[in-house]
Parts: C-alpha cells; sequence; structure tokens
C-alpha cells in the first residue's frame, strides 16, 4: 500500500512541474508576442483606436 501511495504521490508530483513549467513557458511566450506587437506598432508611427486591429 505505501509503494503505491509513493507512486501517485511522486506522479502527482512530477504533473504539478510539468504544469508549472508549461505555464510559464506560455506566459513568457505571451509576454514576447505583446512586446512585439507592441514595437511594431511604435515602429509604425501610427495611433489606432484599435491597436492590435492591423496584426489580425
Amino acid at each position: 500500500m505505501f509503494i503505491t501511495a509513493n507512486i501517485f504521490n511522486h506522479i502527482e508530483t512530477t504533473t504539478v512541474k510539468i504544469v508549472s513549467s508549461l505555464q510559464e513557458w506560455f506566459e513568457e511566450k505571451r509576454d514576447q508576442r505583446h512586446a512585439l506587437a507592441k514595437s511594431i506598432i511604435e515602429s509604425s508611427g501610427e495611433t489606432q483606436s484599435k491597436p492590435f486591429e492591423g496584426l489580425l
């Protein structure tokens, strides 16, 4: 019984680590996309009421 509980605990811990890493990765990529979009808009010199409209 202890071995089974230990295995499930290990699986749970590993899963939490994987999910946390993926979440950090996706947040980093989102921030990079936002920074890129902002720099494109700023370099174009245009001010739009919907700043991301031209990027879609």
